[in-house]
């Protein structure tokens, strides 16, 4: 997984983020993690924290390299549908922009820990995922020999039972 972090401001220069609005904007960061691409590509976004009055922190997670600026236009999308948080901000677009965002720091976090549902789905993308990006196709190949091997040492150990 790959850590963004993202500083988040108001289009409008001179509008702070007030609190209410920080709450709406991590509503819709929750939101923008559901959508169906989010999910797909395995994209959350979050509220990190308020560093003044007009900047918060965006983390954006994501499985695959992307150009962070670009996908916050997710978070965006979810902004225009929060009914309560595009009224507060209507008046502050600034040449058609909501935000202006500019990315603080790019991480690849190493997993932990997975769920075993999420681990089953990883292995059924292993075996049958069709569209690869650069170098994924060989690691999936590579893995998916492991498993195959692992799987059969354990039904031969499994049938000396």
């Amino acid at each position: 997984m790959i850590d963004y972090l993202i500083e988040l401001k108001m289009a409008d220069k001179n509008f702070p983020i007030s609190k209410e609005m920080e709450e709406l904007i991590s509503k819709c960061a929750q939101e923008a993690s559901l959508t169906t691409v989010s999910r797909k590509n395995k994209r959350t976004f979050s509220v990190e924290r308020r560093i003044d009055e007009y900047t918060i922190l965006i983390k954006l997670q994501s499985r695959n390299e992307i150009n962070p600026t670009r996908t916050m236009s997710t978070l965006t999308r979810a902004v225009v549908r929060n009914k309560k948080l595009c009224s507060l901000v209507e008046d502050h677009i600034v040449n058609g922009l909501i935000f202006n965002t500019s990315l603080i720091s790019k991480q690849h976090s190493q997993i932990l820990h997975m769920p075993d549902a999420e681990i089953v789905s990883e292995i059924i993308s292993i075996f049958f995922k069709i569209d690869y990006i650069s170098g994924e196709k060989e690691l999936a190949e590579e893995t998916a020999s492991k498993i195959r091997k692992l799987v059969i040492e354990y039904k031969n150990k499994q049938s000396t039972l």
